[in-house]
C-alpha cells in the first residue's frame, strides 16, 4: 500500500482493507468498516427573519448530498410561522418527507419512500409518465378550451419537480460513493444528470404552454393557438420513445427521437412565419418558444443516452481486451 496513504488515514500493520470491484472495472481499497452508511444526518442553524427561499435551498441541497434526516435548529428560539413554512415548502419538493421531531427551538425532517424508489428504473418512468399527463392534459385543456384542466397541467409540474430532485439525489450519489450496486459509472452518471435536467426543463415549458394559454382564454384569443396544435400532439409519442431510450439505454429509440424532434422544430418555424403577424398577441409567440425547446430538449435528452451508450459499449470493449495501448 502507498505509505502516504496508509499514513494519511492512520493504518496500523495489521489493519484490514476492504477491495472493491468498481463497475468500471477498477478496484477501489477501503479501510474495513469505514465504508459509508445509508444514514447521514445534518444540522443547519437559522433565525426566525432568515429567507424562507434560501433556508430551503440548503435543506434540498444537504437532501441531494445524501442527507437522510435534516434537523433545523432555529438559533433565536420559537419561529412558528418559519417552520411551518420551511415544512410546506420543503414537502411539496422532496418525496417522502416527513417531521421526525419538533420542539420549540427546532424541526427534524426525513425522508421516508416506498421500496419501489429504490429502483431507479422506476423512478424514470414515473417521471416521464407525469410529464406526459402533462402532455396529454395540455393538448386535451387545448382542444375543449377547459381552464380547470389547463390549470391542473402546470400543478403536475410540482410532481415533476420532486421526481427529477430523486433521480438527482440518486446520481448524485453514484459520484459520491461509487457503491458496486450502483448502476452508473461516473462518466454515465454525468451525462445522464444533464438528460434528467433537460426532462424537467421540457416538463418547464408544457406548464409554460398552458400558463400561456389560459393568459390567452381571459383575452377570449385561444384560437391564436390552433396552428400550434399539430406540433404539440407529437410530444406525447416522443416522450414515450424517450422514456424507452433512457430506461433501456436504447440507441435506436433515441435516434427515432431526434429525427421526429428535429422534424418539429422545422414545422415550428413554418408555424412561426404564418402565425405570428403584428396583430399576433405575445402570447403566441411565448407558446411557440416553449414548442421550440420541447423538442430542442427532447433532442438533449436522446443525445446524452447516445453518449451513455458509447461509454458503455467502448468500457465493455476494453474491458474485454483486458489492456490497451
Amino acid at each position: 500500500m502507498p505509505k502516504n496513504w496508509v499514513r494519511m488515514l492512520g493504518l496500523r500493520q495489521g489493519d484490514e482493507v476492504v477491495i472493491e470491484p468498481l463497475a468500471d472495472g477498477s478496484l477501489r481499497v477501503l479501510p474495513a468498516g469505514r465504508g459509508r452508511g445509508n444514514h447521514f444526518a445534518v444540522e443547519l442553524t437559522v433565525r426566525c427573519g432568515d429567507n424562507l427561499s434560501l433556508v430551503t435551498r440548503r435543506i434540498i441541497a444537504h437532501y441531494l448530498a445524501g442527507a437522510s434526516e435534516v434537523r433545523v435548529r432555529f438559533a433565536d428560539g420559537g419561529c412558528g410561522d418559519l417552520a411551518e413554512a420551511i415544512v410546506d415548502v420543503v414537502r411539496g419538493k422532496i418525496l417522502g418527507v416527513e417531521i421526525l421531531d419538533q420542539t420549540n427551538d427546532s424541526i427534524t425532517l426525513y425522508t421516508v419512500l416506498d421500496r419501489e424508489f429504490t429502483d431507479f428504473e422506476v423512478v424514470v418512468r414515473k417521471l416521464f409518465k407525469a410529464v406526459s399527463f402533462m402532455a396529454e392534459a395540455l393538448i386535451a385543456g387545448l382542444e375543449k378550451g377547459n381552464v380547470t384542466v389547463l390549470k391542473n397541467v402546470f400543478r403536475r409540474d410540482d410532481l415533476v419537480d420532486k421526481l427529477y430532485l430523486f433521480i438527482l439525489r440518486y446520481l448524485t450519489e453514484c459520484l459520491l460513493t461509487l457503491k458496486t450496486d450502483m448502476r452508473f459509472t461516473p462518466p454515465e452518471t454525468l451525462h445522464l444528470l444533464l438528460a434528467s435536467k433537460s426532462v424537467e426543463r421540457l416538463a418547464d415549458h408544457v406548464a409554460a404552454i398552458a400558463l400561456h394559454a389560459l393568459s390567452l382564454a381571459e383575452s377570449g384569443r385561444m384560437d391564436v393557438i390552433k396552428p400550434v396544435m399539430p406540433l404539440l400532439k407529437g410530444v406525447p409519442q416522443l416522450l414515450s420513445k424517450l422514456s424507452k431510450a433512457f430506461t433501456e439505454l436504447n440507441q435506436s429509440y433515441a435516434e427515432d427521437v431526434i429525427i421526429e424532434a428535429k422534424e418539429g422544430k422545422r414545422r415550428e418555424k413554418e408555424v412561426r412565419s404564418k402565425c405570428l403577424s403584428e396583430g399576433a398577441p405575445p402570447e403566441l409567440s411565448y407558446v411557440l418558444e416553449s414548442v421550440r425547446r420541447i423538442y430542442a430538449y427532447a433532442v438533449d435528452i436522446a443525445e446524452a443516452v447516445m453518449d451513455v451508450v458509447a461509454i458503455r459499449s467502448f468500457r465493455t470493449s476494453t474491458l474485454g481486451r483486458g489492456t490497451t495501448k
